[in-house]
């Protein structure tokens, strides 16, 4: 029941507090939110609805989450001519940015020395 009622509060909230307790729901929460921004774009594309004032309205998400003032400027500033897109980066480990270097190392090494395994990976436990 405890279990079920932190992933339910994980799933409605999208919180910081699986990150708190070192659970399984964070790595749950990113899968959730692109697999809603897909469900959204068709729902949207078969003409379901949605909220209007997502951003700046009473209950939007800048009065929501910067309720001491923000520059909503900011959001429209380059619309249309600058695409944020570039900024953007493949994230190729599940892991902190700072492990890649070891992590390139460590396959680099594997593939040099020609290391294989056979480890089953049904097998494998976690504990």
């Amino acid at each position: 029941m405890v279990n079920a009622l932190g992933i339910a509060f994980s799933q409605s909230a999208r919180n910081r507090q699986c990150i708190v307790d070192g659970v399984l729901t964070k790595r749950l929460q990113a899968g959730q939110a692109a697999s809603s921004a897909v469900f959204a774009a068709l729902l949207a594309r078969e003409g379901f609805t949605g909220a209007l004032g997502i951003f700046l309205r009473r209950f939007g998400f800048l009065p929501l989450y910067q309720p001491d003032g923000y520059d909503a400027a900011k959001l429209t500033g380059g619309l249309g001519r600058v695409f944020r897109v570039d900024e953007l980066s493949f994230k190729p480990y599940a892991c902190g940015r700072p492990q890649y270097a070891v992590l390139d190392a460590a396959i680099a090494a594997r593939d040099q020395l020609q290391i294989r395994t056979s480890i089953d990976i049904a097998a494998v436990r976690v504990t």
